[in-house]
């Protein structure tokens, strides 16, 4: 049998062809995983879990031991997400920022201008979960006396800002509550108070109050 001859031009034109093409499947394969490794770093989010708040100033640490390093103090009515539970410890992301007391009621995570919450561990006494049974009451009860204690000229300094969050938390982890509304209305007329304290205080507010000559200068 005879076998016709290929032109060996022709010939030629395939292995060039299919070499080019390996050649550039090797390429796009090697290229690969240094793209995937290019990729920008995804930031972590808080484990989703209950939302918890707390009744007093605590300290956070990096394990569940009070020997152990300090993280920072998580402050009257401060939201919390529990990660996990360990004996008598929570496993919790914290929002420590002060400046929170005074933001309007925008959601605590989430927020661009908020720092991240801190991760830590935090002792379960003190802490009301939003699995408590009688959670709600208990939040009430603890902002009542903390808008009381603002009332005191002796009482703590940031005591109205305490309560505020603590109606507020009350609002959130417990919707269904029969204290919702009268938590809301306190929540927001401390909130108008404080900015009505805050106005007073600025400069603007000095300059703009008469003085006693023209007091004076307006009854004669």
């Amino acid at each position: 049998m005879i076998f016709p001859v290929m032109n060996p031009r022709i010939f030629a034109s395939r292995i060039l062809t299919t070499c080019t093409l390996a050649f550039t499947l090797a390429l796009l394969c090697a290229a690969l995983p240094a793209h995937a490794q290019k990729k920008p770093p995804q930031l972590e989010k808080p484990m989703a879990g209950p939302r918890a708040a707390a009744l007093h100033i605590t300290w956070l640490y990096i394990a569940p031991d009070p020997a152990s390093q300090k993280v920072d103090r998580v402050q009257i009515g401060r939201e919390m997400v529990v990660a996990e539970k360990s004996g008598p410890w929570l496993r919790v992301y914290a929002n420590t920022d002060i400046q929170e007391a005074r933001q309007k009621d925008a959601p605590l995570f989430g927020h661009d201008e908020t720092p991240p919450p801190i991760s830590g561990w935090i002792e379960a006494k003190g802490i009301v979960v939003e699995t408590t049974q009688g959670g709600d009451q208990v939040l009430m009860g603890e902002a009542a006396n903390q808008e009381s204690l603002a009332s005191d000229p002796r009482g703590p300094a940031i005591a109205a800002q305490s309560a505020r969050l603590l109606y507020r938390r009350l609002v959130e982890m417990f919707p269904q509550s029969p204290l919702v509304a009268e938590a809301s209305w306190r929540a927001a007329d401390i909130l108008w108070q404080l900015q009505k304290a805050d106005a007073s205080t600025r400069p603007s507010a000095r300059e703009n109050r008469p003085t006693c000559e023209t007091r004076w200068t307006k009854t004669s």
